[in-house]
């Protein structure tokens, strides 16, 4: 590795080539184990465009491939950090959407006229969805509770309940169903 160690630093492309044939296949590998395989090309053409660039500035005894592993670790972690990022930032515009929405809604519907919208929709439930939903939603049984008292799998509960705010999300629509659930 010494010799193509020096023939990198002085900028020769075919050690570029040489180092990145023997490593990059592993390096796919390692950045998969972070993000997702379409990252994880872009993650590896990073690192090694970090290295090229900073390939002066290393200290003779530089283990590269130790080196590109590091570089291409942190390249991964950035990346999830700036997809959380994101997330947070679309989670709070979602959120402050509809809270713009629910106060120009609450504005023009009244809280009956919003319980009589909601009892139609849940009555408009099968029974057995609906019985689950009122035991949850109404009278705050968690899933395993309402799975004991109707002897009954929580998974059967946990599909009967996501099939009611399923059926609710299209009898109110999205809009009305966020205000009534999520607010």
């Amino acid at each position: 590795m010494r010799p193509l160690f020096q023939r990198f630093i002085k900028g020769d492309p075919k050690a570029f080539d040489a180092l990145f044939d023997s490593v990059a296949p592993q390096l796919l590998g390692f950045a998969r184990s972070y993000v997702g395989p379409h990252e994880a090309e872009d993650m590896v053409q990073d690192a090694f465009i970090s290295l090229w660039q900073k390939k002066a500035e290393l200290p003779p005894d530089t283990n590269l491939q130790k080196l590109i592993f590091s570089i291409t670790k942190n390249k991964c972690i950035d990346f999830l950090r700036h997809k959380q990022q994101i997330s947070k930032y679309t989670d709070y515009q979602l959120n402050r959407n509809l809270c713009a929405i629910t106060h120009s809604k609450l504005d023009t519907l009244d809280y009956e006229s919003l319980e009589k919208i909601l009892m139609v929709a849940i009555n408009s439930l099968p029974d057995a969805c609906r019985e689950v939903f009122m035991m949850n939603r109404y009278y705050g049984k968690t899933y395993a509770q309402i799975a004991a008292e109707l002897n009954l799998s929580v998974k059967t509960i946990e599909k009967r309940m996501s099939l009611s705010l399923n059926l609710l999300r299209k009898s109110l629509g999205s809009t009305l169903f966020s205000l009534l659930f999520l607010v």
